[in-house]
């Protein structure tokens, strides 16, 4: 699983899960665990900065759209410029 480091924190909604780790969920969720950190310390995981994110791909990727109007504006400005 390939997660992002950002401002010293994993982020483990902006993440990369190989099938491989379904076995892993499943037997999370057996458990009553619903935690994502502890997804991440149960399987073997590949860390990337947010710099090497933003350098691939350009800091729009981590733009929060929450509302209509983040859309608006996402649609009229998608690389972020």
């Amino acid at each position: 699983m390939v997660v992002r480091r950002a401002h010293g924190r994993l982020e483990p909604l902006a993440a990369l899960y190989h099938r491989a780790a379904r076995g892993e969920v499943a037997a999370l969720l057996d458990a009553g665990v619903r935690s994502m950190h502890e997804l991440l310390s149960a399987v073997e995981i590949v860390e990337v900065s947010e710099d090497a994110v933003v350098a691939a791909c350009g800091g729009a990727v981590f733009r929060n759209v929450n509302r209509p109007d983040d859309l608006e504006r996402h649609r009229a400005d998608p690389c972020g410029s």
